[in-house]
């Protein structure tokens, strides 16, 4: 009489990821690595969050004392200098919104496995890119090859 037994899945480790066809990948971080990554990507999006209530603050002091100086009379160098404020005040803005968006996508991949792992090649990312920047989506050699049309 045969017994067959129920297949067995690989038991999660730190840093593996399932890939396609049930292999598995490993992304080459340890589960305390993965914490303190984890940590600094908080702590980063805890950051630019109120980086960016602190940009539609001044924002909106800013546009009280333009309606303020803004009349007749107003000196046109006070009114360029609110405009530049402005300018600045909205891409500073607009700059960290698209980081804590890559922050963002960086903790989904840590709640779904697949953080420490490059978007484009599937290898691992590596720790020390990761420290640098824990958002990070590629590799190394990625990285370079996406921005090398940039540069020529």
């Amino acid at each position: 009489m045969s017994t067959t037994s129920a297949p067995t899945t690989p038991q999660s480790t730190p840093g593996a990821i399932p890939a396609v066809g049930g292999e598995r990948r490993d992304a080459g971080i340890t589960t305390r690595q993965l914490r303190e990554l984890a940590g600094a990507l908080e702590r980063e999006s805890g950051y630019l969050q109120s980086q960016i209530r602190a940009y539609g603050d001044a924002q909106l002091t800013l546009r009280v004392a333009q309606r303020e100086e803004g009349g007749p009379g107003s000196a046109p160098g006070d009114v360029a200098s609110d405009l530049a404020e402005e300018e600045l005040l909205v891409t500073l803005q607009r700059a960290d919104r698209g980081r804590l968006l890559l922050v963002e996508r960086a903790q989904e991949r840590v709640t779904d496995g697949t953080y420490g792992l490059c978007q484009r090649c599937g290898l691992a990312i590596g720790y020390p890119r990761l420290r640098a920047l824990p958002w990070a989506a590629t590799c190394r050699a990625c990285a370079s090859r996406q921005e090398r049309p940039l540069r020529e």
